[in-house]
């Protein structure tokens, strides 16, 4: 992503989380695209643990298990 093309779009979109500043591409990975990144490796994780961790955390919430996974992932992200 170009960092200039930031200019028309919407202000959020200007945050960046990871950049390769100091080369002399000067590319950005923007912080929306980063969040969504981790929200989706949380969700892949979620995977490799026993059922037992989203049950436990589907009791603590109050939730169904497959809600829970939603909820843990997204506030990971």
């Amino acid at each position: 992503m170009d960092k200039n093309s930031t200019q028309t779009e919407a202000p959020w979109r200007s945050l960046w989380a990871k950049s390769d500043r100091g080369k002399d591409s000067g590319e950005w990975h923007p912080l929306h695209c980063h969040l969504l990144d981790v929200a989706a490796s949380c969700w892949e994780l979620l995977d490799l643990e026993p059922e037992s961790s989203l049950n436990l955390f589907a009791a603590e919430m109050k939730l169904q298990p497959e809600q829970a996974r939603r909820a843990v992932a997204a506030l990971v992200g």
